[in-house]
């Protein structure tokens, strides 16, 4: 909930007086992307801080703007995310925020990412304990250089939140994937993701997800060492593989898929970008494949519910999130591994149309079909599988538990 309230107004900073008159009109509240205070806390030159009313707190202030015993008028007043309140202060000084509605204004070093970093892990540490929290996330003065080479000129992938380059451990020699996610200029949303993914990569502990080794806080933001997977996507092994897959070989690669996405469920987590790319095998040899990329995941509540972002790649993308109205659960995730498993099988995108207009459709009315002529030696339980998990309805899509019973992967 939040609303302008563009009265005129007094406000007192833990007592005080009044020391002069108001200005007599008030200005109109900054559109969203308005600037709102220009400071650079690291050495003092003017920098653009976006506005984002219904976010939460953006403003970056060194040097308080008003003191103890003060007392100021305020022109316009704002709630924001967690109970902030945004003031504008009617002697043209710039915004101030109140941490503490009630209490006393607080107009002090804005905190945020410091207090995020720290957020995130005491929720990992509640998740999964102390040593996932704490062992593998280094502060300053410690440096991701003082322990890896990193060769940011050898680009592995590009992902929901970055490019992955490579990097070798100073100490072992290993090949490692080294992401950086910039907190320079984030939005709060964006803030948000880059700590959700820094949590969930901390957190999540699973042989068919790719392992964070280190994370390392900079000035800017945190940097991401991952293990480096030598094989190759799954895209690129289908390719090899003249554009699709026996049956066989489809089922086990699926049952790998499901076997992540059931742990990832049972964590409260929905990936929202299964897809080809993101799935990796371990080295060049072995037909075992580890999921990469969280940029995009969410957090569901209690029930499996309460997503809202329409986020994702089109082709893989599941009708309730596509349709924006309302929120939607972790079973977005099943339909994914639907169109997955089709494409292994066929070679072909299920829902793909002349243009991404008629694909969003061919999606909303889940308009698919098996008459391509890779699909005469299909058997009809791995069509029903599929079929199974490509409903429009979520709750007629299977779970990844009902999923891994399906005879297709029973058998």
């Amino acid at each position: 909930a939040r609303r302008w309230r563009p009265a005129l107004q007094r406000r007192a900073v833990m007592g005080g007086s009044v020391s002069a008159a108001p200005p007599a009109d008030a200005v109109a509240p900054p559109a969203e992307g308005a600037t709102l205070w220009r400071y650079d806390p690291e050495n003092g030159a003017p920098m653009a801080v976006r506005a984002a009313p219904s976010l939460g707190a953006e403003v970056v202030a060194d040097v308080p703007l008003v003191s103890q015993g003060d007392v100021f008028w305020v022109l316009e007043e704002l709630r924001g995310k967690d109970d902030v309140l945004f003031l504008k202060l009617a002697d043209g000084s710039g915004w101030v925020f109140d941490r503490k509605p009630g209490v006393g204004t607080m107009c002090v070093r804005h905190t945020r990412t410091r207090v995020s970093f720290e957020e995130v892990l005491e929720r990992v540490e509640k998740r999964s304990g102390a040593v996932a929290a704490r062992a593998r996330h280094h502060r300053l003065p410690m440096r991701l250089e003082d322990d890896y080479a990193v060769q940011a000129n050898r680009i592995l992938g590009t992902g929901a939140s970055g490019s992955v380059v490579q990097g070798t451990s100073r100490h072992t020699g290993a090949r490692v994937a080294v992401k950086h996610l910039d907190l320079r200029g984030a939005s709060s949303v964006e803030r948000d993701a880059i700590f959700r993914e820094l949590e969930l990569c901390l957190a999540l502990d699973h042989p068919a997800i790719a392992r964070l080794l280190d994370a390392y806080e900079t000035h800017d933001g945190v940097s991401l060492v991952m293990e480096c997977l030598d094989g190759s996507e799954l895209f690129d092994r289908l390719m090899s593989k003249d554009g699709h897959f026996c049956e066989p070989e489809a089922a086990d690669l699926v049952r790998q898929i499901l076997g992540v996405v059931r742990y990832l469920h049972r964590q409260g987590v929905a990936h929202r970008d299964l897809k080809l790319e993101n799935f990796l095998f371990e080295d060049g040899r072995c037909c075992f494949l580890k999921l990469i990329d969280f940029g995009l995941a969410g957090c569901c509540d209690s029930q499996g519910g309460g997503l809202t972002e329409a986020v994702g790649t089109l082709s893989y993308m599941a009708p309730e999130v596509l349709r924006q109205q309302g929120s939607y659960s972790i079973n977005c995730d099943l339909w994914s591994v639907g169109v997955i498993a089709y494409v292994l099988v066929s070679g072909r995108m299920p829902f793909d149309g002349a243009c991404e207009e008629q694909t969003m459709k061919n999606v909303a009315d889940g308009k698919f079909n098996f008459a391509s002529g890779a699909w005469s030696d299909v058997s009809d339980p791995c069509k029903d599988f599929i079929r199974s998990l490509l409903r429009v309805d979520p709750e007629d899509r299977l779970t990844a538990d009902e999923a891994l019973r399906h005879p297709i992967q029973v058998s």
